[in-house]
């Protein structure tokens, strides 16, 4: 069996490239909007909200959160080690405590979020200076990834759809 290869459609392939990167680029471009609802989403409740910004790199959507709240998102998002924490301006820490496994929090870290954290049979503590033992991370940025990768991925078979269609009507 012989195989051939030719050239198709000489002056005008060039022109499909060019057509498909510009659909598959305003395609992104929509999308940024549902994910961006996503991350406010989880946030939705939030005390202390970070506000998020979406732009498109390439073929990549990257949210960042921004504001005076952007780093309790990424406590919470990639978690914290172990630190302590001192009083600074009181001279002691207020608190209220039942010991290891008695905080409830308001996320899970399998992404699930929403009313408030709580201390179940806690006491009233005072104390200057704590060890916290950190925080697990809720990893809501992956989470939120996989589930509009599909979304993305299928706004760009439609671009590149459209592209063909534009160049061959």
């Amino acid at each position: 069996m012989r195989v051939r290869v030719a050239r198709i459609g000489s002056r005008i392939a060039p022109q499909w490239g060019k057509e498909a990167e510009k659909e598959i680029r305003r395609a992104i471009e929509k999308t940024k909007r549902p994910v961006l609802k996503e991350f406010q989403a989880v946030v939705q409740n939030w005390e202390h909200k970070p506000k998020f910004i979406a732009k498109r790199k390439g073929y990549d959507i990257t949210v960042r959160p921004t504001g005076p709240n952007a780093k309790i998102w990424r406590y919470v998002n990639d978690g914290t080690r172990p630190h302590k924490i001192k009083a600074r301006n009181a001279p002691t820490l207020r608190f209220k405590w039942g010991g290891p496994g008695s905080y409830v929090p308001k996320t899970k870290f399998w992404g699930q979020f929403g009313g408030p954290g709580v201390v179940r049979g806690g006491t009233w503590r005072s104390p200057k200076e704590v060890r916290h033992p950190g925080t697990k991370p809720r990893e809501f940025d992956s989470r939120i990834a996989n589930r509009m990768a599909p979304v993305l991925a299928q706004a760009i078979r439609d671009a590149i759809s459209r592209a063909f269609a534009k160049r061959n009507r």
